[in-house]
């Protein structure tokens, strides 16, 4: 499962997970098969071309021993609700129906173009296990992300008619 930067915020440690798979002794064959996806898909995993979606990044760091966070890694300037997210596991549509509102509606709190109702910021304290501290400062954090308005011009633009060829320039003559 391939996801955008756009939708996951941090980095994944591919690396790492080849470190520790080797540990263990795990080819990428058995990787798969413990977290249910195929072989070609560990194997960009491993290479580094592809990262795992949040659901595969929770199993990735069940099955090695280790938390989601040293999988991937995100500075603490960029943790946002979405960082939260992917770490518990959750996708988008997965979380959204747990805390009570659409996908949609979700990503555009993650972006911080819509309020969090206080019903909403309890139940992602609880399904994203933070604490209320932690939580407002994801808040922030995705409220900060917010892209400027794009600046438009003062004056309207004025129409300038083309100059039509005359036929002698059309032919090349």
């Amino acid at each position: 499962m391939r996801s955008t930067p756009a939708a996951m915020p941090g980095v994944f440690k591919y690396r790492k997970m080849q470190d520790l798979a080797k540990k263990q002794g795990l080819t990428n064959r058995a990787l798969a098969a413990a977290v249910d996806v195929n072989q070609g898909t560990v194997t960009r995993w491993v290479k580094g071309e592809a990262a795992p979606s949040p659901k595969y990044i929770a199993r990735l760091a069940e099955l090695l021993g280790v938390e989601a966070s040293e999988l991937y890694v995100v500075t603490e300037t960029a943790r946002n609700l979405a960082y939260y997210r992917i770490l518990a596991g959750y996708s988008l549509a997965q979380l959204a129906p747990l805390i009570g509102t659409s996908p949609v509606h979700l990503g555009r709190m993650e972006a911080g173009r819509s309020s969090i109702p206080p019903q909403v910021r309890d139940k992602l304290k609880e399904h994203l296990n933070i604490d209320e501290d932690r939580l407002a400062k994801a808040i922030r954090r995705s409220q900060t992300r917010r892209r400027a308005p794009v600046a438009r011009p003062l004056e309207p633009y004025e129409f300038v008619p083309a100059v039509q060829p005359t036929r002698r320039e059309l032919i090349g003559a």
